[in-house]
């Protein structure tokens, strides 16, 4: 066989590994709280014909989801019009998955729709992938991108989210393609595609736009610095690139409206129907801008026809859900509207640590080499992606943002390929790098089965539910089955329970329970979700974030799953404190400060002692300045970081002062290595004491995965800090030398 036939094969392979992990899940993972939403929709649409129950996802994921359960014989409820029921999409979402008493069937059917979307996924990632950067670095894309347990949650659950972030995924590789050789065949893939995209998910609208302006930007910018195209040839080229690039821009939108127009079914329909609502009873549209506010009035009581109404309803509906600013949780913190950096915090702490490494080591191999615009693209879509989020006040749910995970696959493909063909003696520290990096992501995707919604990487501590806890990052309702299965297995047969869950509950055979009222202590057995301890949602009620702060002083019974603490009051207990608080830090430098400042000292020293590979460059000057710049972003990058997943307590004590004066030590070993490496050849210091220093600082860093004491940690930490602090010492003093002899 012929290596193409081997890395097809590859592929292929890594596609079923992932299929067969994620089929795993199904009998162990509860019904996810948007399932029987998008279950009604969906058997909506394929039986009746409709799209009103919920208009605000578009309908090509609910189709795919829907075709299983209609094929095996799924249809509407046969209620009457005015049974409250038939407009309720949980109700009528519920009543479909159990449907002749086969609930697990059922649900397995509608997240099997997910599948192929994957598949898909992972083949355009290799695509892109080796088009850019190679077989191997494709093979590597696609190695990391079917472990990261984010993409195999959502591949497992009837949801839009996975396959939006393909369909997108697909589109701006279209585009990226089209803008490189624009043509008839191009042109009409590229409104396929960006049709079918927004027919995933509206947050097409935002993405796409600013990916591609920011693609066509980059290509500007580069091709301005080519310096062998002559003058005649730029200009003959820009006129050409102007004559035929707004027709064939003009068709590829053409095609794209005719694509959505087509997913609504060629529908038209009056403004008034689709928005349910008549000129005696409208809405003020407060979260309209001004001139949109009037343009709406006038479009309702003119009642004007339309095309495709419930892409309308739709639309209007997801600009009023994020105008409202509704409350977001992060770092323990809840806030109408969010953060701005909401979710690079969250990919930060939900994606594995060797991937985000790979990320930056593509990132560097891209800025450090000579390369086409092209590889750039996905980068340069990734910011503009990441910018566009700052500006949401919709602030749930990483998953959202899927499209980022298949282009940061991409780069890190990149950094693989970085790694593998470093030259000279750095080779075999890179490969070996390279190893460690790949082992340590596939350790952490295995681990974290079969809970892939509820992963979080070491960022996160011990306790992820003060970081992140909405949206479905930590708790989707999940762990349902395995609460029955536990309760069985105690024989409680009475409890008061408090879970995020849009199931009906008759059916998931529990005992008898109590809703846990908010702000009032009980006795007996108690059974809470996280999301409901932290935010205060309960079923479909929402209550203060603190409505049930008083379990906080408790110590649990059990753990269910990931997501589920089970507790018991003795009938004469009073609230009171009989435990530590749940998921309360006892050491101040493993609540996340040391963590970051750890990796940023193992690099710096990587760096400075050749441990990473740099490629010799032919204008040391201009490159020292250039490498000075880049290097100088990142370690503010890294501060950042640090700032933002540390917690406040940490910074008061007096071993922050340490590990912060050891990061400014990193900052001044980089700036010595970028601006005079021929000196920097020279002042090194010994290697067991780096290795020595590695291995502190390693131990500290899995110090949740080997069990150690908080004072074992700290002293750990120390140790790593000393090392590297006397390391750094040593070459300051030889760099001093080296000035003086001169």
């Amino acid at each position: 066989m012929d290596r193409k036939r081997y890395v097809a094969l590859a592929v292929v392979f890594l596609i079923g590994v992932g299929v067969v992990r994620i089929l795993l899940t199904y009998d162990i993972t509860a019904q996810a709280f948007d399932e029987p939403c998008h279950v009604a929709a969906a058997i909506e649409l394929l039986d009746k014909g409709t799209y009103t129950l919920d208009p605000v996802h578009p309908p090509l994921t609910r189709i795919a989801i829907g075709i299983p359960l209609y094929l095996a014989g799924a249809r509407f409820p046969d209620w009457a019009g005015s049974d409250p029921r038939v407009r309720n999409y949980n109700d009528v979402g519920n009543f479909v998955l159990d449907r002749g008493g086969l609930y697990l069937r059922n649900l397995a059917l509608a997240r099997s729709a997910t599948l192929p979307f994957f598949g898909l996924t992972v083949i355009l990632v290799f695509l892109w992938t080796r088009h850019e950067f190679g077989d191997f670095a494709a093979v590597m894309a696609a190695v990391l991108f079917t472990t990261l347990p984010i993409v195999l949650a959502f591949s497992g659950l009837a949801y839009t989210d996975l396959p939006t972030g393909g369909m997108q995924f697909a589109a701006l590789f279209a585009f990226t393609t089209w803008l490189q050789k624009p043509g008839l065949r191009s042109s009409l893939l590229l409104g396929l595609v960006s049709g079918l995209a927004f027919l995933a998910k509206l947050t097409t609208i935002l993405f796409l736009p600013a990916a591609a302006a920011t693609i066509v930007l980059t290509r500007w910018l580069i091709e301005r610095r080519i310096e062998h195209r002559t003058e005649h040839d730029a200009d003959a080229a820009q006129a050409r690139g102007q004559i035929k690039w707004p027709s064939q821009l003009s068709m590829a939108l053409a095609v794209a409206a005719l694509v959505i127009w087509a997913g609504y079914g060629f529908s038209v329909g009056h403004i008034q129907q689709a928005m349910q609502i008549s000129p005696e009873a409208m809405p003020s549209f407060q979260h309209f801008p001004g001139p949109a506010r009037s343009l709406a009035r006038t479009v309702v009581e003119k009642d004007f026809l339309l095309p495709a109404p419930p892409l309308v309803s739709g639309v209007a509906t997801a600009w009023v859900l994020n105008n409202t600013a509704p409350a977001a949780y992060l770092l323990g913190q809840v806030k109408q509207g969010g953060w701005w950096y909401f979710f690079l915090v969250g990919v930060g702490v939900k994606t594995p640590l060797p991937f985000l490494l790979l990320d930056l080591v593509g990132l560097w191999a891209i800025l450090s080499r000579p390369m086409p615009w092209t590889a750039l693209a996905p980068a340069a879509s990734t910011v503009a992606i990441f910018v566009v989020t700052m500006f949401l006040k919709y602030n749930a749910g990483v998953r959202h943002v899927m499209l980022v995970f298949p282009l940061l696959a991409v780069i890190a493909g990149c950094g693989c390929e970085f790694l593998w063909v470093s030259p000279g003696r750095s080779r075999v520290w890179a490969r070996s790098a390279l190893a460690a990096l790949l082992l340590w992501q596939c350790v952490s995707s295995l681990k974290s089965a079969p809970d892939y919604i509820a992963y979080f990487n070491e960022l996160a501590g011990r306790d992820p539910s003060r970081v992140l806890v909405t949206g479905c990052d930590l708790d989707c309702g999940q762990d349902l089955f395995r609460l029955s299965e536990a309760l069985h297995e105690r024989h409680i047969s009475q409890l008061n329970l408090a879970v995020w869950s849009s199931a009906d509950m008759t059916h998931m055979n529990l005992p008898a329970f109590e809703t846990l009222p908010p702000f009032q202590p009980v006795t007996g057995w108690v059974a809470i979700s996280l999301r409901s301890l932290r935010f205060g949602d309960l079923f479909h009620s929402t209550y203060p974030p603190d409505a049930f702060a008083w379990l906080n002083r408790r110590q649990p019974a059990a753990k269910i799953g990931k997501t589920i603490l089970l507790y018991y009051f003795p009938p004469d207990a009073a609230a009171g404190n009989h435990g530590p608080v749940i998921g309360a830090e006892t050491c101040p430098i493993t609540s996340g400060l040391h963590r970051e400042s750890l990796c940023l000292l193992i690099v710096s020293h990587c760096v400075y002692n050749r441990l990473s590979p740099l490629r010799k460059m032919n204008q040391p000057e201009y490159r020292s300045r250039r490498w000075t710049v880049i290097a100088a972003g990142l370690l503010c990058g890294a501060l950042a970081l640090i700032v933002l997943f540390t917690n406040r307590g940490a910074f008061f004590s007096p071993l922050a002062v340490v590990v912060m004066g050891a990061v400014g030590l990193a900052a001044v070993l980089l700036q010595l290595r970028l601006q005079d490496r021929d000196q920097a050849k020279s002042s090194r210091s010994p290697a067991w004491l780096n290795v020595l220093g590695i291995l502190f600082a390693l131990a500290a860093f899995f110090a949740d995965l080997l069990h150690f004491r908080p004072q074992l940690v700290e002293a750990l930490a120390l140790g790593a800090v000393a090392s590297f602090g006397v390391s750094g010492v040593i070459i300051l003093r030889g760099f001093r030398k080296g000035l003086a002899a001169k």
